[in-house]
């Protein structure tokens, strides 16, 4: 470029103006931040692409999903700092920090929390035609279990049905890999039980193509709570309003309930934390035009306690909206 610049400088110093210009743009445009998610076409993936909308709009910060076979895969690659932000669970997170479960021996200290974004809502569910009428009525059928590439697929399935005195070994079971997998089988009659998320645009399409589904309803009271969390820590039972549930469920059912979480490695930079935490409370109406649970997130919500730190950014953030401290 320089012998160009000089032999023709009275025909090309616009163009070599222009050639510096775009080359100091392209040099310091920053990298759109991945954020881990499971495939397109799954729930964390459209959360995921609605918080980069809704950041984009909110500061013109470039977020893109990142996905993985599980959100557990994403997450050693944030705790690396590989990358920057995920979208996980909160028993995957809890087990991920105390190096349990599937990570023994591996705990995560890099990752922190950035915000709750909302519960997701779910239930074991049968096809509208099966026997089964409740939970106790599954030690007849067939139920996923094995979920080798996630964290939580199996802990769901035995915390739910432990509300009914039941354990995976009193059920048949057929290994899965995964949630969409474990939607193949259940597709192909592999198994009779699938568990339904409320709300998720995936499993709705599921239940139209075997013709409707009922969700078992779990038992209300202090002992079902006390055998979920004997399974799982951080879940809760719940009871969901049909005018929030979508249109599988059509009176009060009480389901199952666990937090999501956007987070981060402790070095993701503090100009990425704000302006999504800005975008999360700011942007409401885009995150539920792309994903409608986003409606529960709010200033009262935001913030969850499962025994992880938060990002400092995040905690600066929330201090200066009078938010912190945590409230579980």
């Amino acid at each position: 470029m320089r012998w160009f610049c000089q032999g023709h400088k009275a025909t090309a110093l616009a163009l070599c103006l222009l050639s510096i210009i775009v080359g100091g743009v392209t040099g310091v445009a920053a990298e759109p931040l991945g954020i881990g998610s499971t495939p397109a076409g799954t729930p964390s993936y459209a959360m995921a692409l609605a918080i980069a909308k809704a950041v984009k709009e909110e500061a013109g910060l470039d977020v893109l999903p990142k996905p993985f076979k599980s959100t557990g895969q994403a997450l050693p690659l944030v705790e690396r700092g590989e990358l920057k932000l995920g979208l996980s669970n909160g028993a995957e997170l809890a087990a991920a920090w105390n190096g349990t479960g599937v990570f023994k021996d591996r705990a995560g200290k890099n990752i922190r929390l950035v915000a709750r974004l909302f519960p997701f809502r779910l239930a074991l569910a049968v096809r509208q035609d099966d026997p089964a009428q409740s939970l106790a009525d599954l030690k007849t059928r067939t139920l996923p279990s094995g979920f080798t590439t996630t964290t939580t697929g199996e802990q769901l399935v035995a915390a739910m049905i432990s509300t009914a005195g039941l354990a995976l070994p009193d059920v048949k079971t057929v290994k899965v890999a995964d949630f969409q997998s474990m939607r193949d089988a259940f597709l192909d009659r592999r198994t009779d039980v699938t568990v339904f998320i409320v709300g998720s645009g995936v499993d709705e399409e599921l239940a139209r193509k075997v013709g409707g589904v009922r969700l078992l309803e779990l038992p209300a009271g202090a002992e079902a709570d006390a055998r979920i969390k004997a399974v799982l820590p951080v879940a809760r039972t719940e009871t969901v309003d049909p005018k929030d549930a979508g249109p599988v469920i059509d009176r009060p059912t009480r389901v199952m309930s666990y937090d999501f979480y956007l987070y981060a490695h402790e070095a993701a930079p503090a100009e990425a934390i704000k302006p999504l935490i800005s975008a999360l409370l700011n942007r409401k109406d885009t995150l539920v035009a792309a994903y409608p649970s986003y409606a529960w997130l709010g200033r009262q919500t935001i913030i969850g306690d499962i025994g992880l730190p938060y990002h400092a950014a995040a905690e600066e953030a929330y201090r200066e909206l009078g938010l912190w401290p945590a409230s579980p």
